[in-house]
């Protein structure tokens, strides 16, 4: 087994170059301290996010071989929610052109050109279809951006939300534009909706309080009280015409009985005239049948009378009839609209307090409650 020495000079070598290294850290970490306390005094520039000094330290991580380098001692985190489309990241040469970046001190420009200074974390949700096959995603991203002071972690928080917002709404307005008009034709559909169910509404009540005058008066005839009064009176005369169909058929029939009777008779009384040969006497038979005729056209008139007063009769239940329905139906196309007239004020309601309040998702993308929290970094070496 061949055993490998190392040289004493060798391990010093190592040795030494660690040393250097740990020396190195301890001083950027120093200066940037001391930096900080420097800058604690300063005054930054007016912002409306919300910073937030929390204890928990953020990791900032760095290869073991990489060159000694300026390291950062705080980091800001900011939160966005996104709709519609995945914002871009601000670029760290827009940051520092902007009216918060030129604020940014020497050193952190220093850190800037040699450190990450910008790591992102995604959190995304569920896809949803949008207009035209376009997939809206939904979701959120945390940034954090690191700097080498305390002041210099808010003025960076600063000059991102300026660039960061900036460009991302302005490639976000034609999303809303559109997500917005969605939204105003519904506001206009819902709007025409309301405005006809309440004119239907009005034409009926006042067709229902016409309807309803002509049925009291009618009431007020004394014939019906009620539908059922008048269904019944229609089932009850239904039944006599039937029967004076029957009688009248019957009368018709007799009727031409009689008719055929009198013709041969009156043929008969013909030839006795002609021949003077009055063997019977069919004057009184011929008297008869006159009678008998009469009585049975009488009969048929009384009849025919009974039949068209029936049928007078039903027609007036049947109209009473109709227009108790009329009633019904008229108060349920009311009870209808009226039902759909609050569905449609409602789902008005509803556009109403949205575009006057509106949510997230119609809106500019803004930071999360405008807050940006302030952490302390903790430096990791992790090995190659």
């Amino acid at each position: 087994m061949t055993i490998t020495k190392t040289s004493a000079k060798h391990r010093y070598t190592s040795q030494l170059a660690g040393k250097l290294l740990i020396i190195t850290i301890v001083i950027c970490v120093f200066a940037g301290l001391c930096y900080s306390a420097e800058q604690e005094g300063t005054e930054t520039s007016k912002s409306k996010l919300n910073f937030q000094d929390e204890k928990g330290s953020v990791t900032y991580r760095r290869k073991k071989d990489d060159q000694p380098t300026i390291m950062p001692t705080h980091c800001g985190r900011i939160y966005v929610r996104w709709y519609h489309r995945n914002p871009e990241t601000a670029a760290v040469e827009a940051l520092l052109k902007s009216s918060a970046g030129k604020a940014i001190s020497t050193f952190q420009r220093d850190f800037l050109k040699t450190g990450k200074a910008i790591l992102v974390e995604h959190r995304s949700s569920p896809e949803r279809p949008g207009k035209g096959g376009f997939v809206y995603k939904r979701g959120g991203i945390e940034y954090s951006l690191f700097a080498v002071s305390r002041d210099d972690a808010k003025k960076m928080a600063e000059a991102f939300a300026e660039v960061f917002l900036k460009q991302n709404n302005a490639a976000l307005k034609p999303f809303l534009d559109d997500y917005l008009k969605k939204h105003h034709d519904e506001l206009e559909k819902y709007q025409e909706r309301v405005a006809k169910y309440k004119t239907q509404i009005s034409e009926k009540e006042q067709e229902l309080k016409n309807l309803q005058a002509e049925y009291n008066r009618l009431k007020e005839k004394g014939h019906y009280r009620s539908g059922d009064q008048a269904l019944k009176a229609i089932l009850e005369l239904n039944a006599t015409l039937h029967t004076e169909i029957i009688e009248l058929d019957g009368m018709n029939a007799k009727l031409r009985a009689i008719q055929q009777h009198r013709s041969r008779i009156s043929q008969k009384v013909d030839e006795q005239n002609r021949t003077d040969k009055k063997t019977i006497n069919w004057e009184p038979i011929l008297l008869n049948l006159e009678q008998k005729f009469i009585d049975v056209m009488i009969d048929f008139e009384v009849a025919r009378a009974r039949q068209q007063s029936a049928r007078s009769l039903r027609e007036g239940a049947q109209g009473f009839l109709r227009k108790t329905k009329k009633l019904g139906d008229i108060a349920g196309e009311i009870s209808h609209f009226q039902f759909s007239l609050k569905e449609s004020e409602k789902r008005l309601n509803q556009v109403e307090n949205r575009l006057a309040d509106p949510t997230d998702d119609m809106l500019p993308l803004k930071i999360n409650d405008n807050r940006v929290s302030i952490r302390p970094v903790n430096i990791r070496t992790d090995e190659r």
